[in-house]
């Protein structure tokens, strides 16, 4: 059974990323995102992923956004160092997803 997390539950999801370089394929850098899933009553889980490799990174954030509970009507809080090395990924994996930048990343951009 889920745990269900009460819509007035704050939900925090941080995001980073960067680029690893494979030491065989020098020139070739892989992409990779990482992150943690922080809801207000319960342990927080971290993720990560690499966009080269992985086909499905949405659906598997998303299952473990769901593992935690986290309902469609519920307000959810992203957090990251930029926007558009995310894309749209908040708005794909939740309809009530905002998408906060921080201070020293927004104004250097």
């Amino acid at each position: 059974m889920q745990p269900v997390v009460s819509p007035e539950e704050p939900i925090a999801v941080g995001l980073d990323g960067g680029y690893v370089r494979d030491w065989e394929q020098k020139p070739v850098p892989l992409r990779g995102i990482v992150g943690k899933s922080v809801p207000a009553n319960q342990p927080a889980k971290c993720f990560g992923f690499v966009q080269t490799y992985d086909a499905k990174p949405t659906r598997r954030l998303g299952a473990l956004l769901q593992s935690q509970g986290v309902q469609d009507t519920q307000p959810l809080t992203f957090l990251s160092v930029g926007a558009r090395r995310y894309g749209n990924l908040p708005g794909q994996l939740h309809p009530q997803a905002t998408h906060l930048i921080d201070w020293f990343h927004l104004t250097c951009a």
